[in-house]
């Protein structure tokens, strides 16, 4: 344990990822990277508001940043999660930077 409670908190959610070992709870980023995402921490939504969905976003990840090394996920690249393909809007840093939030938009696979 670390002084530093996100970091700490990460690493217990890294270690909780590891003994879930779900494949649900696996992602594919950017083409190959495999990319565990922590238990929970995948919400689909879309809002209905009028006159059509809100462009806010289909489906948010929340990850651990270790598990990327020095290159970090980045707006416009790829996630594949349960089969589908998205398009990450936005990156969301959390506290502290150990963890991330990944804002997606669905995308068909043509």
């Amino acid at each position: 344990m670390n002084n530093n409670a996100y970091e700490d908190h990460a690493g217990m959610l890294d270690d909780l990822q590891r003994e879930q070992s779900s494949a649900e709870l696996i992602a594919t980023w950017n083409g190959n990277a495999q990319v565990a995402i922590l238990p929970g921490g995948a919400k689909f939504q879309r809002q209905n508001e009028q006159g059509g969905f809100g462009l806010d976003c289909d489906l948010m990840l929340t990850v651990t940043t270790r598990q990327f090394g020095s290159t970090l996920p980045d707006a416009a690249q790829q996630i594949i999660y349960q089969g589908l393909n998205y398009r990450i809007r936005s990156v969301e840093t959390m506290p502290g930077a150990y963890q991330l939030r990944l804002h997606c938009l669905f995308e068909n696979a043509e």
